[in-house]
């Protein structure tokens, strides 16, 4: 069985930002198909990504038909059968293979310096191969064009001569470090490339052996030696090896290192050429790809995701060791799609199908439902996928989360709501059961008091008249405000509870049908009120009479003796600023010129049984205020007051607007 990891895409979404000429290959010999390409490979072989990815790699590149000695195609299959068989990276040799220049309508010649490298996931399963290559065209071509024109004018030279002045002209023009190892005197020439690459000057360089020996990595040292003596020692031909070489800063780079072995007529070597590529560059990016693959794995592992990739057309599926064991499945046996399918509870089933149906529309997959695992205990699962093509596959690839304990602490979460639901409404009847009959219990004595009162003035006589009248009148005093008091606390219990009916109510209507219900204390008081122009809101019209009876009251309550009341009710949309709870609002504006307050009271007065004035100033009960401040809670709103001793009161309201 084989399982998923996520190393493709993370492997394509680096390639797009990474410099060089770098191809990603699937290893499904002998298409080798293209799964993705950097910029600057698109760039130097005149391609375009969509072009050319999703196709097999050597029917996007051929070889030129107008040159019968091409063999970039053999050459590079069988470099990459050698990766496929072998499970190494391979380094070859400069090739030349032309590629295809649309926009001339011609071959363009191209000689290429390839590397291939096999990646693994973490089961050693081949997942693609990096195929990267440097464009060494022009340097060959000025090789190519220097030997040529040197055989040209030297025709009459002796073939040595002509080889020699060949190697002392490839010395001059690569970068790389060419050496030329005598294995007679252990003597060994290095080409300019070795001090340009690594930063020595020539007084820095020993002439032996030991010039190289002495700066291969501690770690490799061993190794190296080893291997270079055993191909010399077996009658090898060509070396090849990859390690660690000291730089004149003390740095190390990882080079590439291929010679060649000269033998004499018996076979002995006698002579070993060669060169060293700095690959350290490759060695990073490859280095940045491995370890976002690695975090990328520790992130799916900490949050215990399960990932999974489905073939569309097949129904083939491969998935990770979390994924087999979220549905209860044995990663070590081939398990299909359709088991999958098959463990989802059946009255979720149809979420599943509309989720799939959709994501062939969006190409995004989302969904949750319940799986029976073969464990048989019923278990909630969280699927996202996303539709990809890669490699001209048409994929689903992505996640699976066990929300079991999620789904448990929600329902746990939902029933206590509703049992703490259940026992409010309880107690909210209770409530309201006990604040009625609390007031007809309280109100009947007190209309009793006040029946035998009257009885008892009416047969008084005139001599005792006027001091008991005083003692009754004071006792029909205390009985009105006991009675007062208790309307405003059924008042305010019927507040408390919170509005029992959202309709639409203008607001001109509840205050014109308030000023009518207060018309004798509007005249009593010589007060005058103005009122303009006020919108239609959705709330409880009974306490938004409630409301506007409280503030119109206490206007008239606390005005200034030597001044009749003026009360502003007023209205404008509240500015995006003063929106609240993301609902657009109006402010309701409440003022007059009466007595005014204290700044430092301007929450206190909403408090229940809250006066700032004795009962010898002004009549009240200190529920007013509270009752306004409850209704505007009530209604999802706000208030705050404004005011200074001696300069009038204003009350501004936030409501939700209509």
């Amino acid at each position: 069985m084989r399982f998923f990891e996520p190393d493709v895409q993370d492997a394509l979404a680096l390639l797009r930002s990474v410099p060089g000429c770098f191809l990603i290959l699937f290893p499904d010999s002998p298409k080798f198909t293209i799964a993705g390409a950097t910029d600057a490979y698109l760039q130097a072989t005149f391609t375009r990504r969509e072009a050319i990815v999703g196709k097999p790699l050597f029917d996007v590149f051929t070889d030129n038909p107008n040159n019968p000695q091409a063999t970039g195609v053999r050459n590079l299959r069988a470099s990459l059968e050698q990766v496929l068989a072998t499970r190494c990276e391979h380094y070859m040799v400069d090739q030349r293979y032309d590629v295809w220049n649309e926009a001339r309508q011609t071959y363009e010649v191209k000689v290429w310096r390839p590397y291939n490298k096999p990646v693994l996931d973490q089961h050693d399963n081949l997942r693609f191969i990096y195929h990267w290559v440097e464009d060494v065209t022009e340097n060959a071509l000025l090789k190519e064009s220097e030997a040529s024109a040197t055989r040209q004018a030297q025709l009459s030279i002796a073939e040595l001569q002509k080889s020699n002045e060949r190697f002392h002209l490839l010395n001059r023009a690569t970068q790389d470090a060419v050496w030329d190892w005598d294995l007679v005197t252990n003597q060994v020439w290095w080409s300019e490339g070795f001090k340009s690459l690594f930063g020595f000057k020539e007084a820095e360089i020993e002439p032996g052996v030991e010039s190289w020996y002495n700066r291969l990595h501690p770690d490799e040292r061993h190794t190296i030696v080893t291997s270079i003596h055993s191909f010399i020692d077996n009658g090898g031909k060509n070396w090849t090896k990859e390690y660690r070489f000291r730089k004149a800063d003390g740095t190390y780079a990882h080079v590439y290192d291929r010679g060649y072995a000269l033998h004499d007529q018996d076979g002995k070597p006698y002579r070993m050429m060669g060169s060293m590529i700095d690959i350290t560059e490759q060695h990073r990016m490859m280095n940045v790809t491995l370890e976002s693959e690695a975090r990328t794995r520790m992130a799916i592992t900490s949050a215990r995701l399960g990932t999974y990739e489905v073939d569309m057309t097949t129904q083939q599926i491969m998935f990770s060791e979390r994924t087999a064991e979220i549905f209860g499945l044995s990663p070590k046996v081939q398990n299909t799609y359709t088991q999958f399918i098959d463990a989802i509870y059946p009255e979720d089933a149809k979420i599943r199908h509309k989720a799939h149906e959709q994501a062939l529309q969006t190409g995004e997959l989302f969904y949750e439902v319940r799986i029976v695992p073969r464990a048989g205990q019923l278990a909630w699962v969280r699927v996202n996928g996303m539709i990809t093509e890669i490699g001209g596959r048409r994929l689903l690839i992505g996640t699976v989360l066990d929300i079991t304990e999620e789904k448990r602490a929600a329902e746990l979460l939902e029933q206590k709501i509703r049992e703490r639901t259940r026992e409010l409404t309880v107690a909210n009847e209770q409530l309201q059961q006990f604040t009625y009959a609390a007031s007809h219990d309280l109100q009947e004595p007190l209309r009793k008091i006040s029946f035998f009162v009257d009885r008892l003035v009416s047969q008084l006589d005139t001599a005792s008249e006027t001091e008991n009248r005083r003692m009754a009148d004071r006792i029909q005093h205390t009985v009105n405000r006991m009675r007062t008091l208790i309307n405003d606390l059924l008042n305010y219990s019927n507040a408390a509870q919170g509005t029992t009916m959202a309709e639409q109510v203008s607001l001109s209507d509840v205050v014109q049908e308030v000023l009518d219900d207060m018309e004798a204390a509007i005249i009593e008081k010589k007060a005058t009120v103005q009122v303009g122009a006020l919108p239609v809101i959705c709330g409880d019209q009974r306490q938004l009479k409630q409301l506007f009876q409280n503030l119109v009251s206490n206007a008239l309550k606390y005005h200034r003796e030597e001044e009749a009341p003026q009360v502003h009710i007023r209205a404008k949309q509240a500015a995006e600023s003063g929106t609240f709870a993301d609902q657009p609002m109006v402010e309701i504006t409440v003022s007059d010129n009466g007595i005014g307050f204290d700044p430092e009271d301007a929450d206190r007065i909403f408090g229940l049984f809250q006066r700032l004035h004795g009962r010898a100033e002004y009549e009240g009960t200190g529920v007013g205020l509270a009752i306004v401040h409850k209704v505007v809670d009530n209604h999802g709103g706000k208030i705050w007051a404004e005011g200074r001793p001696g300069k009038g009161a204003s009350f501004h309201l936030l409501l939700p607007a209509g």
